[in-house]
């Protein structure tokens, strides 16, 4: 006769490889919520240019500083701005400077010494602001500022979203000094970054981020993760078995014994 005790101990090591299996499978097949935020939707709605001019701009003959022009040119593709531009060109006829990569043109008014943020609306396929100063003497090319639109602005705004932060819309940073203007997306050599008055993001990115792992790789993890689960249930259920058969050779030996020490008395009822 089998011990009640062993029983018991084979049938809890069972339940206890078979809850173990359970639990593993159910955390290889366990759903995992994708990303939230797609780059591809993060797109914004502005370029705010920051003008940032000294006091002493646009000298006029008598050494007084006036107002400046500042036109935003537009651009598609950006193949014109290869080569230096032409002051006089683009500024009699920009529509035949740029050709066919001009979208949209604009003109504000820069005074000396007086800081000022513009709001711009990009057009949906600008991949550059050019921003040209109309100075009554300008010097080599140091009248106009190249800026590209960023091109992974989604992916910044998604990663920024991912430590509970924000990523601003962009910012056309240009410095205005005497006859010359630079600009980009970094505070150019000579303006103060302090005083800006508005919230810039970093340099955008250069380079596409890695994409995470698609749906097939998750899968095959996923797939591996129950394979282990089952093989896990499998040799614990093998392993109960083996316990239980151990058992009953033992208790079978045990009765063995018992009947050894007790031998039959013939002619003894």
């Amino acid at each position: 006769m089998t011990p009640i005790t062993a029983v018991r101990s084979h049938r809890a090591s069972l339940a206890a490889v078979l809850g173990l299996g359970a639990a593993l499978g159910l955390a290889g097949c366990k759903k995992k919520e994708g990303p939230t935020c797609k780059p591809e939707d993060e797109t914004f709605a502005k370029v705010r240019v920051v003008v940032q001019p000294t006091p002493e701009i646009n000298l006029d003959p008598e050494g007084t500083p006036r107002a400046t022009g500042l036109r935003i040119y537009q651009l598609k593709g950006g193949r014109t701005l290869d080569v230096p531009l032409d002051f006089q060109q683009v500024w009699q006829n920009a529509a035949e400077a740029f050709g066919d990569e001009l979208l949209k043109e604009e003109e504000l008014t820069i005074y000396p010494g007086r800081p000022d943020v513009f709001e711009i609306e990009p057009e949906a396929d600008a991949t550059h602001f050019v921003a040209v100063a109309i100075f009554r003497e300008p010097v080599g090319s140091s009248w106009y500022a190249e800026w590209e639109v960023p091109q992974y602005h989604g992916y910044s705004v998604c990663a920024a979203k991912e430590k509970k932060q924000t990523y601003e819309d962009p910012c056309f940073l240009v410095f205005m000094e005497g006859s010359q203007i630079d600009g980009g997306h970094e505070p150019p050599p000579g303006m103060d970054a302090d005083a800006i008055p508005i919230s810039c993001p970093p340099k955008p990115l250069q380079v596409k981020p890695k994409p995470p792992e698609d749906g097939k790789k998750k899968k095959r993890k996923k797939g591996k993760g129950k394979e282990k689960a089952e093989d896990a249930v499998e040799k614990g259920e093998e392993g109960a078995d083996k316990a239980g058969q151990a058992q009953e050779a033992g208790d079978k030996a045990q009765g063995a014994g018992e009947t050894v020490k007790d031998p039959p008395v013939p002619g003894k009822d």
